[in-house]
């Protein structure tokens, strides 16, 4: 993997970490940011589980590609 592409991997997940984190936090802030305005706690129920899912697997990403990829594939090659 190019070294390109390791930080474009890092970048994405580390948003898509950032957002599952707003979704848990603020339910309803990230909701009109969707585009879907919900106003009361029952209403957010699915962001915050959109949330929870989002923040797993944007963790579960970086801990990947920090922790388990070899050292040759995040390395660039000539």
């Amino acid at each position: 993997m190019s070294s390109r592409a390791a930080w474009l991997a890092a970048v994405a997940s580390v948003a898509i970490l950032l957002l599952g984190v707003r979704a848990f936090l603020d339910p309803v802030a990230a909701s009109v940011g969707f585009g879907l305005p919900m106003h009361t706690d029952t209403e957010t129920t699915f962001v915050r589980i959109y949330g929870a899912r989002n923040a797993f697997l944007g963790a579960v990403e970086s801990a990947v590609s920090c922790f388990v990829m070899p050292p040759s594939c995040s390395s660039s090659r000539s």
